[in-house]
This record gives structure tokens, C-alpha cells and sequence, in this order.
């Protein structure tokens, strides 16, 4: 566990540093990078619910969410930088995901009159505004994205910095 630690504090503050720097070229990579990832999480998450039986369970709408990313992975790695557009749209999409998950605690707090309800707020305004700019712009504004990802990658590489619901 500490040698996982260790590569994770080297490694992601890397990553979003190459993000961040060379934004443009990789957004250039980024069919093949997120296509790779979509898929291996996608395969991860599919072989989960099936050995744990959770499509039983309420979670099950996370099975298809996660055969659809897989399916999404596959495209994005056929089409190579034809996809960028398509690519724009579907992180668009990821992102009003989060942003849904967010104002749904933002209200669930709320509600139950917990003070806490502020920085989930902020996270959901955040997370819509950046959606709504990548949906609408998704050529224009993917590059600004990928400085984005590498600013989020280096965030959460820290212990003390951890979003409270990634994913």
C-alpha cells in the first residue's frame, strides 16, 4: 500500500504536469489515452458487478454506465483524432453527470439543514459551467480542458485534497 502511495505521489503530480504544459499535444492523444482508460475501467467495473453479483443490488445502473463507457473507450480508440469532437461531448456529458451527483448532495444537505451544503454548491457550479462550455465549444475548448485535467490530477494526488466524489 505505501509503495501504491508513493507512485501516486510521483506519478499523478507528473501526469498533470505533462497535462498542463502540453496541453496541445495531449489533446491531440486524447482519443487513445481516455479511449485506453475508458476501456480498462469500463472492463474493471463490468468484471466487479458480475463477480460481486451487484447488478442484483440498486447500484446496477452503474453496470450499464460502465459497459457504455467501455463501448465509448472502444469508439474513441477506432476513429483516433476523428473522434475529438465526439470526445468533447462525451466528457461534456461525464461532467453534468458529476455536476448532477453534486446538487444532489448540495440538496440532500440542504434539506437536512446541514451547514455543509456551501462546497458542494460551489463544486456543482464549477462542474455545470465546465460542462456546458465543453458541450457547446468541444473543439475550442478541449485543450482548456486538458490544463483542467492536469490541475484535477494534481490535486488529487495529495492526501489532504481529496474530492469527495470523483467518478
Amino acid at each position: 500500500m505505501n509503495r501504491i502511495l508513493k507512485v501516486k505521489s510521483i506519478l499523478f503530480p507528473s501526469l498533470g504536469l505533462i497535462c498542463i504544459l502540453f496541453s496541445d499535444r495531449v489533446t491531440l492523444l486524447l482519443p487513445y489515452l481516455l479511449g485506453s482508460a475508458m476501456v480498462l475501467v469500463g472492463t474493471l467495473m463490468v468484471v466487479s458487478y458480475f463477480k460481486e453479483k451487484k447488478f442484483f443490488e440498486k447500484q446496477a445502473d452503474e453496470l450499464a454506465y460502465s459497459i457504455m463507457m467501455f463501448i465509448m473507450g472502444v469508439a474513441f480508440l477506432l476513429k483516433g483524432s476523428n473522434s475529438l469532437k465526439a470526445l468533447g461531448i462525451t466528457w461534456a456529458i461525464i461532467g453534468i453527470r458529476k455536476a448532477s451527483k453534486s446538487l444532489n448532495v448540495t440538496i440532500r444537505q440542504f434539506f437536512c439543514r446541514n451547514n455543509n451544503c456551501v462546497i458542494p454548491m460551489i463544486e456543482f457550479f464549477v462542474r455545470i459551467t465546465l460542462a456546458l462550455l465543453l458541450l457547446f465549444n468541444p473543439i475550442e475548448k478541449i485543450s482548456n480542458h486538458v490544463i483542467i485535467l492536469g490541475l484535477e490530477i494534481i490535486a488529487v494526488s495529495f492526501p489532504f485534497c481529496n474530492i469527495s466524489h470523483s467518478g
